[in-house]
C-alpha cells in the first residue's frame, strides 16, 4: 500500500469513541514466525483499539478493513 493511500485512510478515520480525539494510528505487529501480522486502529491518546484483522506483511486489504471497522461502529444517541 502506498503512503498516499495510508494518509487518505488516516484522514478518513472517525474520532475515538472514548476520548473524542482524532489522534488515531494504524497498528501493525508481527504475531508469528510465519509472517502473520495483526492490524488494528489505535487511539494514540487513550489506547483504545478497534477490531483486529490478521494479514501478511504488506496487507493493504487488512489496513482498509480495520479502517472500515473503526468507522463502522454504532452511532451514539445523545
Amino acid at each position: 500500500m502506498n503512503d498516499e493511500r495510508v494518509v487518505d485512510l488516516l484522514n478518513g478515520l472517525k474520532p475515538c469513541p472514548f476520548c473524542g480525539r482524532y489522534s488515531t494510528i494504524f497498528r501493525r505487529e508481527i504475531v508469528s514466525k510465519s509472517g502473520t501480522y495483526l492490524y488494528t486502529v489505535r487511539c494514540y491518546r487513550c489506547g483504545a483499539e478497534g477490531p483486529k484483522v490478521y494479514g501478511g506483511d504488506d496487507s493493504s486489504s487488512a489496513t482498509e478493513t480495520v479502517a472500515e471497522l473503526w468507522n463502522g461502529r454504532a452511532e451514539q444517541n445523545d
